[in-house]
């Protein structure tokens, strides 16, 4: 049928042609008003269900609804869009013609017109055609809803099929469809139809029967109306599988439950193969790899796994990654919400996939959460997925990128993101906060006061059945002893404790030791689970075996293991760092969030890194519920750019009250009075501290030289290209900070050596007249340098000047799982550093060392090279200033200054703009990625005027 242009609202929309089976548009450019409909024909052809607009854009009528009745699209919208006409909002009739449940039986479905003489029932009323419903004696045209189409289409379906072919089973299956369609539709059923109960088996949760000596698998069917189990009774009794299962209801009435075949086969696997199991490797591998027969069912696993996961799945994320079907080939690529839209990179080529693979390596050592490719942030945990998907392709080995995300399942949990589905919330009750006795402590160890009451929080809201608690004290205040403490007084209960804790690898080995040092009489065994499944399988099938264990795994191996982990029933799970799930959504984010638990807790001294969002993520994970949905938090705690910061500390107080309790955040000025005193070399008031260390001094005249050369290249490029955009403007800062740094970095090239000479650089010259009266005291310092080439060149120098060997820790260090036995791992030097005494230094790049690594050894922290971020920066030096430290701590920020007063250097304008940005960090909860400095912020001031 041709459905002309159709004028809606003063406006035209584009010409349809529109018969039973599909819809297709004509012409090639859209006016104003067509333009919606042409938008959504131009992603049914990225989505590979319709020609591109311009050509014979054709989409079938399912292809068409499967797209409007989307979980993000509405489907009346779409038909607006599209110029459709309005969905048929009548009365719909579901008749039944010749005995029900016969071969021979049919349906008829009623759409009255209401200008119609005859009636409901007359032949008057409305006929389908496709996606429309038409008067025949009128000009009425409506369409049919999703769900009115779907009910449509099973009665015609039932009504074609062939009548020899059809057993009276198939036939109340297609029944308890068309009734379940019906009931969706709005459709009244006639009495025939509407006195029969017949159902199709929903969901089927598998569960385990115990017999003593073994176990069988048995389904469960839920029916409404019925009483729970009744299915598995019926089940049990029969030696074979029915396809149709009745049940007798109140009142003399009778419910049909009608399996599918999908179900029989699996049903008949359980039947025969899954019934008194004595093997306990047998049963695991049931849920590693369930049999064939059960990939075609939907199965419930709640039984095995925690309330908040609705089953198992493949991952597909709501943003990256994706797979882009076209009919030709599949494309690995993420897809990026942004200002103007959706964007969507692809990984095509060979050179693609190994840009995409250096930039992962860069973050993993760099220790960052992201990976920056083509001016957009990934997550690098989509991003490792991507790659793995985009490699499967290209090598051909792992089959096709589709075959490969079929087969990743995960568990599929309630996210929370859009509305609250799952929530543990309580009735804030209040609690008694005891103090706690600490058994098994080192005498020697001397247990701060804000300790004591956070292990006695932590004590009181377990023993009040809260659902968790964020523990988020500021870095060096101790969580990693107050987590330890609360998990010890719970060994000394009567039932024990078995718990996991969940922390980025390299401070697995910090959990172990400082068990070591402060509980050698304690009641727990902490042993790392790192590429051990069968001890979590064993743990898994038998918890009740590991009384007071205390097992700990890395974020990675949790993601990986997640449907073992997830089923072991822990009395307590602790993620450390817990900032690494702060995005919503990711593999590791709903894996933790699936693990099953009395108590959860979060650990993090950055509880808002980026956003306010961060914290409810975490919470989401902690305290599910305690904020609503991710949708409803946003309406409330998503500042804007240009909000004041006071605006923002004060959301950021309202949230810290709204959590009450379960939120417990002290900062180290607050609590620490014991604390020796911090001196930094940019403070006004210190600088009778730093007298005789010239923490600033002016270019030498080569490093001079080197620095306006990156400022003429910059100019002269700039001439020429009128605009060098962000990629450039980043090059220019790298090179002037390389420039302040030492000249050797920014001059030269590969044909000509360059001299690293120790007076071409005013830093270098500053470092070594300090380090000079640090091994005069006696002392030790910690050196942070950003790049590894200036770490590898002060290792050097260093050596040269004073002749000890200082220890590089940067990304590329190992981390290690054992302190006692990590020597050349990151703990390992630590380790040794700390414990040596007299003079030495220790070289780290601010990031590996941002958590995780006590340097109380050192008293001296010197900032060669500068963070832009000061909270991060902050974090760095607090690996010396921390519990712990006994000699006052001296903080040295170096400056290379520019002799030209008409020209401040990229180290004075950084050191300006940090000391800003550092004003706000007194807030309880502010994002600290808003203090971080933006290049454009001081990008001309680093240049000089012309």
């Amino acid at each position: 049928m041709s459905f002309p242009k159709y004028v809606k609202d003063g406006l035209e929309w584009p010409e349809y042609v529109i018969d039973s089976t599909g819809t297709e548009l004509d012409g090639a450019e859209p006016s104003a008003g067509e333009y919606p409909a042409y938008a959504i024909f131009r992603e049914l052809a990225l989505l590979g269900r319709a020609g591109a607009p311009g050509e014979a854009a054709r989409v079938n009528n399912a292809d068409l609804l499967a797209y409007a009745d989307g979980e993000d699209q509405d489907a009346a919208k779409v038909y607006y869009d599209l110029g459709l006409p309005d969905f048929y909002s009548g009365p719909v009739y579901v008749e039944t013609k010749g005995p029900l449940g016969t071969t021979g039986a049919t349906f008829a479905l009623r759409f009255p017109d209401s200008v119609s003489t005859l009636g409901a029932y007359g032949d008057r009323g409305l006929q389908r055609d496709g996606l429309l419903l038409v008067a025949r004696q009128k000009a009425i045209r409506y369409s049919c809803s999703p769900a009115l189409y779907r009910l449509a289409e099973s009665v015609d379906r039932y009504n074609a099929a062939s009548q020899t072919a059809r057993t009276r089973d198939d036939c109340l299956l297609d029944i308890a469809r068309i009734k379940k369609a019906a009931a969706l539709a709005g459709a009244r059923c006639d009495a025939v139809l509407d006195s029969e109960k017949i159902v199709e088996a929903g969901p089927v949760t598998l569960q385990l029967e115990d017999h003593g000596d073994s176990v069988s698998v048995v389904p469960d069917v839920p029916v409404e109306g019925l009483p729970s189990s009744s299915f598995i009774q019926k089940f049990d009794k029969r030696l074979s599988v029915d396809p149709v299962y009745n049940f007798d209801t109140e009142g003399g009435g009778r419910t049909r439950v009608v399996l599918s075949e999908a179900q029989r086969k699996a049903f008949r696997v359980i039947k025969k193969d899954l019934q008194h199991i004595r093997d306990p490797e047998k049963l695991r591998k049931l849920w590693q790899n369930p049999p064939s027969e059960f990939d075609d069912i939907d199965i419930n696993v709640e039984a095995l796994y925690s309330e908040r996961v609705k089953g198992l799945g493949i991952y597909r994320p709501k943003v990256t990654p994706f797979i882009c079907p076209y009919e030709t080939e599949w494309l690995p690529g993420f897809e990026i919400d942004g200002v103007e839209g959706k964007k969507k990179l692809f990984v095509r080529t060979p050179d693609d996939l190994a840009e995409l693979e250096q930039k992962i390596r860069s973050a993993q050592a760099a220790g960052s959460d992201f990976v920056d490719i083509k001016d957009e942030r990934i997550d690098l945990e989509t991003a490792m997925k991507t790659a793995e998907l985009a490699a499967a392709r290209q090598n051909g080995s792992g089959g096709s990128p589709k075959d490969a995300a079929e087969k990743y399942k995960v568990l599929i949990i309630d996210e929370n993101i859009d509305e609250l589905e799952y929530a543990e919330l309580m009735d804030g009750l209040v609690i008694d906060e005891p103090e706690i006795p600490i058994i098994g402590m080192d005498p020697s160890f001397v247990v701060k006061k804000h300790q004591k009451e956070g292990i006695s929080r932590l004590a009181a809201l377990y023993d009040a059945k809260y659902p968790g608690v964020i523990l988020a004290d500021d870095m060096g205040l101790g969580k990693t002893f107050q987590a330890l403490a609360f998990l010890e007084h719970l060994g000394q209960s009567e039932k024990g404790v078995l718990a996991c804790i969940v922390a980025p690898v390299g401070l697995i080995g910090n959990w172990i030791e400082e068990h070591r040092r402060c509980f050698p009489e304690g009641s727990l065994f902490l042993k790392s689970l790192m590429g051990d499944l069968p001890r979590i399988r064993e743990i898994r099938e038998h918890p009740e075996r590991f009384r007071n264990r205390v097992f700990l795994m890395s974020y990675d191996s949790m993601r990986r293991n997640q449907l073992e982990v997830c089923a072991v029933p822990w009395n307590v799970v602790m993620l450390d760092e817990a900032q690494k799930i702060k995005t919503p959504g990711t593999l590791v984010t709903n894996a933790a969030k699936a693990l099953k638990a009395d108590f959860k807790v979060a650990l993090t001294g950055t509880p808002v890194e980026n956003t306010f969002h961060d914290l409810w993520c975490i919470a989401d994970f902690a305290l599910p519920g305690f904020l609503g949905s991710a949708k409803d938090f946003a309406s409330t705690y998503n500042p804007k750019p240009d909000d004041p910061d006071d605006e923002i500390a004060r959301m950021g107080e309202e949230l810290r009250k709204k959590l009450g309790k379960c939120f417990i955040r002290r900062i180290k000025e607050d609590v620490l009075s014991d604390l020796p005193p911090k001196y930094a070399s940019d403070i006004p008031d210190h600088a009778d501290k730093f007298k005789r260390a010239e923490t600033i001094r002016l270019m030498p005249a080569e490093q001079k030289s080197a620095y306006d050369g990156v400022i003429a290249d910059y100019r002269r490029r700039k001439d020429q290209e009128d605009s060098i955009g962000k990629r450039g403007i980043l090059d220019v800062l790298h090179k002037l900070k390389s420039a302040c740094e030492h000249p050797g970095f920014v001059i030269g090239n590969s044909d000509s050596k360059v001299i690293f000479r120790i007076d071409d650089s005013a830093k270098t010259l500053s470092l070594l007249a300090i380090l000079d009266k640090v091994r005069s005291a006696g002392e030790k310092a910690i050196v942070f340098a950003e790049y590894r080439r200036t770490q590898r060149y002060l290792a050097t120098i260093i050596h040269e000047h004073f002749g000890i060997k200082p220890m590089i820790v940067n990304g590329e260090t190992p981390v290690g799982f054992d302190a006692e036995a990590a020597a050349g791992t990151r703990l390992g030097i630590v380790k040794a550093f700390n414990q040596k005494s007299g003079f030495d230094v220790v070289i780290m790049s601010p990031v590996a060392a941002g958590v995780g690594l006590t340097v109380t050894g050192a008293n001296h922290v010197i900032h060669f090279s500068r963070h832009w971020n000061p909270s991060k920066e902050d974090q760095a030096t607090d690996r010396a200033y921390r519990i712990g430290q006994t000699r006052p701590v001296y903080v040295y920020y170096l400056i290379a200054r520019h002799p030209n007063e008409r020209v401040t250097s990229f180290d004075d304008n950084l050191a300006r703009l940090l000391a800003t940005k550092r004003n706000v960090r007194g807030a309880i909860l502010f994002p600290s990625a808003r203090m971080e400095v933006k290049p454009g912020e001081f990008f001309d001031d680093s240049l000089g005027s012309d």
